[in-house]
């Protein structure tokens, strides 16, 4: 009896620990059991840093410096997208009540301003738009970034963002080949996005799934065998992720899963999609790669999940299979403390950047990702902050 009551205790305290870590303010004097290296980078995090961002509050009496900061692109908006590229915001509708009584202005739909020139500078800060942030680093501002490490887990949406970013910013950039991976530095301020491909998150290297692509195609494989020993090759064995990035959805619909229906002769309406059983499937993968990259950069590295980026086509059902696969992203994500980074959300409606198109060029869509991944980047580097938002 005893025996059972210790380990019920011990339970709980490692329990009530846990939640500790994911849901409450780490104290200054908090030191978490890490390697030299993560007590090194784990110092680094918590140094006090002071930002100008208003809390997530609609008044201006902000609550206490511990809450969640107002995030303007998870807020309901539209795009502005300005005359020139790098003008592109995602602009938050007003967040008051006071901002929906009745306005003479907007009663008449004859009487509107069709001369009107759009929303300036001060109209879009007063409404909450996020910072230009990509812009100020790009003009030779951004010192907040420097020596700052992001990492991207995806497919070519990611590995296609990376590579624009770093033209705009007139970075160094390093592939190791288009479905493999590689990086960009910008080198005045030393900060750098590695990005690695996956071919979805399959658990075996199945000869009929991609089989035009050579092994391995695990993640866990692919983490041993190809991006790490890449990584040291390029002269970043102790490269640390000051935040971290993960998807993985068009390589399991489009080619693990057709491959496997495939395989097994299953048949299956276009409207049915996945089972609950596939995305449950999926979901455990999701899981794993996670846990994977917590045990690879630590318990506590930020993480986010880049949601669905719309498709251009509906073709077998695969629309459907991508929003089921997100949700069930959204739900392992609310469980295990991963945020939601929703830059595919914000391009619905605008379909010259869906899903058949995904390899754009430079342009306004690439300052929306970059203004949103420097916005979330620097609140990692608040960890109070960070996980007041879980």
């Amino acid at each position: 009896m005893r025996t059972v009551l210790l380990c019920g205790l011990s339970l709980l305290s490692i329990s009530t620990t846990l939640l500790y870590l994911q849901r409450a303010p780490f104290p200054t004097s908090f030191h978490p059991a890490l390697s030299e290296h993560l007590s090194h980078h784990w110092q680094t995090l918590t140094q006090p840093i002071q930002f100008s961002w208003p809390l997530y509050s609609s008044s201006s009496a902000y609550p206490g410096a511990t809450e969640c900061p107002w995030d303007p692109f998870s807020a309901p908006g539209m795009i502005h997208w300005g005359s020139a590229p790098n003008d592109t915001r995602w602009v938050p509708f007003p967040q008051d009540l006071e901002a929906y009584k009745p306005d003479p202005r907007l009663a008449r739909l004859d009487k509107l301003d069709s001369e009107w020139k759009g929303l300036t500078e001060r109209e879009m800060e007063a409404l909450g738009a996020g910072e230009r942030l990509m812009l100020d680093m790009g003009t030779g501002g951004a010192e907040w970034a420097t020596g700052r490490n992001v990492l991207l887990l995806g497919d070519s949406h990611d590995r296609n963002n990376v590579f624009n970013f770093c033209k705009e910013m007139k970075g160094k950039h390093t592939s190791w080949g288009g479905h493999t991976g590689g990086w960009c530095r910008v080198e005045r301020l030393n900060f750098t996005i590695a990005y690695w491909f996956l071919y979805g998150i399959t658990d075996s290297d199945y000869a009929w799934f991609a089989d035009r692509e050579k092994p391995p195609k695990t993640p866990e494989s692919r983490f041993s065998e190809v991006f790490l020993p890449r990584m040291v090759a390029d002269g970043m064995a102790d490269w640390q992720p000051d935040m971290i990035m993960a998807n993985s959805l068009f390589w399991d619909t489009d080619h693990l899963f057709d491959q496997y229906f495939a395989e097994f002769g299953i048949k299956r309406r276009s409207q049915e999609g996945l089972s609950f059983q596939e995305v449950r499937y999926h979901q455990q993968r999701v899981v794993a790669l996670l846990r994977l990259l917590r045990a690879q950069f630590g318990p506590l590295v930020p993480m986010m999940y880049r949601s669905r980026h719309l498709r251009s086509s509906n073709d077998r059902g695969l629309m459907l299979r991508i929003a089921q696969l997100d949700q069930g992203w959204r739900a392992v994500g609310e469980a295990m403390g991963v945020r939601v980074f929703d830059w595919g959300s914000r391009l619905e409606g605008f379909t010259d950047f869906y899903d058949g198109k995904q390899h754009f060029p430079p342009g306004p869509v690439t300052w929306l990702f970059g203004d949103m991944l420097l916005h979330y980047l620097r609140e990692a580097m608040d960890p109070e902050r960070w996980w007041a938002c879980l």
